[in-house]
């Protein structure tokens, strides 16, 4: 399964999304807006998160990982495996095996990092749940209008409300599988990074078994 699906996409059974108030809507709307002004603004950033899998079968895994986006690219590493993309080419390295997987970067397959904080407008339906964004934090919850188009069927973003910050979010899979992300620091690149640090270098990876699958 990609890496893409199995540590962004969850899923817990058919879900019907209650009629939304355009009050909700509109209160959704302008934090999600917000949020997406906020990272389209930053040259690049960075975070380290917790995640934990708690499947259908009932096995709950725990892991860390970390993230730095810049625009269309990314680096990631979490679970044993490291996913880059300089937003033409993606490469995914599997550090148990010392291999390495070269794909095409197609943007359009699920929800990748860098579309977390904007991929409401891509067919979503979207609510501020009142009961969960007391205090700190908004708890918005989408749902895609097009099920055939993603593994996901429910997704939730916790998102801080003094700084319209990402903190965490829990996904929800056809499969039956549940994800849920915590934010543990982030950090802004306001000098931005090169696009090498979104390409696989083989050099940082002595003996490693390339496979080019373009």
């Amino acid at each position: 399964m990609k890496f893409r699906n199995t540590i962004f996409l969850l899923a817990l059974g058919l879900f019907t999304f209650s009629n939304l108030q355009a009050q909700q809507d509109a209160q959704a709307k302008k934090v999600l807006d917000a949020v997406k002004n906020k990272y389209n603004n930053m040259k690049a950033f960075g975070a380290s998160f917790k995640y934990s899998l708690k499947s259908a079968g009932g096995v709950t895994d725990n892991f860390r990982g970390s993230i730095t986006v810049a625009k269309k690219m990314f680096h990631m590493k979490a679970g044993g495996q490291e996913v880059m993309t300089d937003g033409i080419t993606q490469w995914t390295y599997l550090k148990e095996t010392n291999e390495v997987n070269i794909t095409d970067y197609e943007p359009d397959e699920g929800i990748t990092p860098n579309k977390i904080y904007s991929i409401y407008e891509e067919g979503f339906k979207y609510r501020l749940l009142p009961a969960e964004s007391k205090g700190a934090f908004h708890t918005i919850e989408m749902v895609p209008q097009d099920r055939k188009k993603y593994q996901l069927i429910k997704l939730k973003i916790r998102v801080k409300k003094i700084n319209n910050t990402i903190m965490g979010w829990e996904t929800f899979e056809k499969s039956g599988n549940r994800y849920v992300y915590s934010v543990l620091k982030f950090i802004e690149h306001k000098n931005g990074l090169s696009k090498k640090f979104f390409q696989f270098n083989p050099k940082k990876y002595p003996d490693v078994e390339v496979t080019d699958l373009r």
